[in-house]
């Protein structure tokens, strides 16, 4: 059984994973330069995936409790939306990620950590293609 901060741990990381894959789409849509394109489908497959990571622990503790589950997606996606955007571009680590969550367990903050260094990657990656 998961602990409570676990749980809110893993929907932050889930909600973060969610704009990821908004931000890439969005680019996506915009640019059409095959080597961008590729290392955006890249990020964004690595997004969906921590995605899924995420959603299946909470899925699994909440015994598929879907509308708690997306309830609490939307809630965290719409308060993050503006704090992740701003933090892309001015190249700072979102305040999230400060570890407001010390009793998580191990298994959610490796999620997080991963998170964390697909975020830099993807910041990095715009450097790269869009300086």
């Amino acid at each position: 059984m998961l602990n409570e901060q676990t749980i809110r741990l893993y929907d932050e990381i889930r909600a973060g994973a969610r704009m990821g894959v908004c931000l890439t789409e969005d680019m996506l849509k915009r640019y059409e330069d095959d080597l961008f394109r590729y290392e955006l489908i890249r990020l964004q497959n690595e997004y969906k995936y921590i995605e899924s990571e995420a959603d299946n622990a909470i899925r699994e503790h909440l015994d598929n409790k879907n509308d708690d589950i997306c309830i609490a997606g939307k809630r965290m996606a719409t308060s993050m939306e503006v704090s992740v955007i701003e933090s892309v571009t001015a190249n700072e680590v979102p305040e999230i990620r400060k570890n407001p969550y010390p009793c998580a367990d191990e298994q959610s903050k490796k999620l997080a950590e991963s998170l964390v260094k697909l975020e830099k990657e993807h910041r990095n990656m715009y450097k790269r293609f869009l300086n």
